[in-house]
């Protein structure tokens, strides 16, 4: 899929909608779209599908979507032979007990009754599990859980059946609305950064960003003990992703050492980002204090940094030339900058590394440094979007195994860094 629009179930929410009235209607859409592939699925997918969530059913099924019932509307219902099954399904609004709890008046006169609460957060399972009702089972599913589920049904159909395209195309909306544990990167995700002149750029760009948070948190926590045992970080920390704009090239989170600060900037750190062509990795320097202390360590030991690099096939060593941007006042106003206005950079010199890898490549980066007031300094790592695309969720172990490759650099380039 490379435009979300393809999606059947996909919307266009509108540029001029608050936060309330968004969450409103991506929690009315999913579940309508939960109810409309049940509703197209054969009986035997059907029964599969409600059985690994661990939902009864039954003979005569119905689906209703927002059933009107006494006193209440829950956002969906199941109605079986003897069995009501109401569905009160959330995204981003929290979990409302007492909204839940007045769904106990909406079942009709049966004599199998189960109230089902849908959610992204785990910790609602807690409340749900609390809340006791006298002849009405409870339950507490995960969004998460129900893309699973559904993966797993979906890899049991045939191309070009009902099922398999009805499944296929609810879960990759449920991926594009971030419900889903992380599944790999899409040629839609790129594409969200190839256009900043269409009116849904912004939104594309925020889906993107959902799932980029959560691989960053996955990958932090995959490399996280090699960090501090292997590299040396003090306090392992992951820097989240900022603020999205609508002519935002990329998304990058930062993973450094806390000892030094509660933001990357001031330390050797790894930046992690994707952009329109591809995702990739840096170890990564660029203020002033840092980007002299490597300098220094190379200067000190050139051999030793080449004997690091020859290890390194597939990276590169680079430098950019940093910039910072100056603004005066108007009218005794400071206009507020994003940070990406105060600083513009241009590379400078690229060196592959492995082993060919001489010290006259070494001393001429450093020649480079010389003529620079401010510079960057990087390794950075690459995979262009066709390898990401077609590697799924394997893309997370190549990447951590890849960035655990770099612990003789940093472990080199940090030595003595802000010793007393």
């Amino acid at each position: 899929m490379k435009d979300p629009h393809e999606n059947i179930f996909f919307y266009y929410r509108g540029p001029s909608k608050g936060k309330t009235d968004i969450d409103y209607q991506l929690e009315n859409n999913v579940t309508k779209a939960f109810m409309n592939t049940l509703k197209s699925l054969s009986e035997n997918s059907r029964r599969d599908l409600l059985g690994l969530l661990g939902i009864p059913y039954g003979n005569k099924a119905s689906f209703s979507f927002q059933y009107y019932g006494s006193g209440s509307i829950p956002d969906a219902s199941i109605r079986y032979e003897n069995g009501h099954i109401l569905i009160e399904s959330k995204v981003d609004a929290e979990f409302n007990e007492v909204q839940y709890k007045k769904h106990s008046k909406a079942f009709e006169d049966v004599s199998s009754k189960t109230l089902v609460a849908i959610t992204k957060n785990e910790d609602d399972g807690s409340s749900v599990e609390k809340i006791l009702m006298p002849g009405i089972y409870t339950k507490h599913i995960l969004w998460s859980s129900v893309g699973k589920s559904t993966k797993s049904v979906l890899s049991r159909t045939s191309n070009g059946t009902v099922d398999n395209f009805m499944l296929k195309s609810f879960l990759e909306y449920l991926e594009v609305i971030g419900l889903t544990e992380f599944m790999g990167f899409t040629e839609m995700d790129f594409n969200a950064f190839m256009y900043v002149d269409r009116e849904d750029s912004k939104q594309r760009k925020d889906y993107v960003k959902n799932k980029f948070v959560k691989f960053s948190n996955l990958l932090f926590s995959n490399i996280k003990l090699s960090l501090k045992n292997v590299f040396g970080f003090s306090k392992p920390g992951l820097h989240e992703v900022g603020n999205i704009y609508k002519d935002s090239s990329g998304i990058w989170a930062g993973i450094f050492d806390k000892q030094y600060g509660e933001k990357p900037s001031p330390t050797l750190h790894f930046s992690i980002y994707i952009t329109a062509d591809h995702l990739g990795f840096d170890l990564w320097a660029e203020t002033k204090i840092p980007t002299q202390h490597i300098k220094k360590q190379i200067l000190g030991n050139m051999q030793g940094f080449r004997k690091i690099l020859r290890k390194l096939d597939g990276y590169e060593l680079c430098l950019d030339h940093r910039v910072m941007k100056k603004y005066s006042a108007k009218d005794g106003k400071i206009k507020s900058l994003r940070s990406k206005d105060t600083k513009k950079t241009k590379n400078i010199l690229k060196i592959q590394t492995g082993k060919f890898i001489e010290i006259a490549d070494i001393d001429y980066y450093i020649q480079k440094i010389d003529t620079l007031d401010l510079f960057q300094f990087y390794i950075t790592k690459v995979y262009p979007r066709d390898i990401v695309i077609s590697q799924g969720d394997k893309i997370l172990d190549i990447m951590v195994n890849d960035m655990s490759r770099l612990s003789d650099a940093y472990k080199f380039l940090n030595n003595g860094y802000m010793e007393k």
